[in-house]
C-alpha cells in the first residue's frame, strides 16, 4: 500500500473540505433548485460547514485525527479557503463573508471535532 506524504494529505484534505464547501454553494444557487435548496436555508448555513470540517479531518493524514487540536483548528483553513474563493467567484459579498465567517469556523471545528469522534469509534 502506497502512502502518502504528510503534507500532501493535509494540502488534499483542506481542497476537498474548500471543494465540497464550493459545489454546495454552486447547487444551492442555482434557481432551479431554489424550491428546494437554498443560500439561505438552514441546510446550508449550518449543514455545509459543517460537513466541510467533517471531510477535512476525515481524508486527511489519520495522525491528525489523533489529535484534538488539529481535530478542531484543521476545517478553519479549509473554511477560510472555501469563503474566499465564494468572495472571489463572486458569489458572496464582503458583508455576508464577514457575518457568516465566525459561524463558518466555530461550525468548521464542530464537524472536525466529529470527525475525530468518529474516527475513535471505528478504530
Amino acid at each position: 500500500m502506497r502512502f502518502i506524504p504528510k503534507y500532501q494529505a493535509f494540502a488534499i484534505s483542506c481542497v476537498l473540505g474548500a471543494a465540497y464547501g464550493l459545489i454546495a454553494r454552486g447547487i444551492f444557487g442555482f434557481p432551479e433548485v431554489g424550491e428546494y435548496f437554498e443560500v439561505m436555508s438552514l441546510a446550508f448555513i449550518f449543514g455545509v460547514p459543517v460537513a466541510l470540517g467533517f471531510i477535512t479531518v476525515w481524508f486527511g493524514d489519520p495522525k491528525s485525527r489523533e489529535s484534538w487540536l488539529r481535530c478542531l483548528f484543521l476545517p478553519w483553513i479549509s473554511g477560510l479557503l472555501y469563503v474566499l474563493c465564494a468572495m472571489a467567484l463572486a458569489w458572496e459579498g464582503l458583508i455576508c463573508v464577514v457575518i457568516w465567517l465566525p459561524l463558518v469556523l466555530v461550525l468548521s471545528s464542530f464537524g472536525g471535532f466529529c470527525a475525530g469522534i468518529a474516527h475513535r469509534a471505528f478504530k
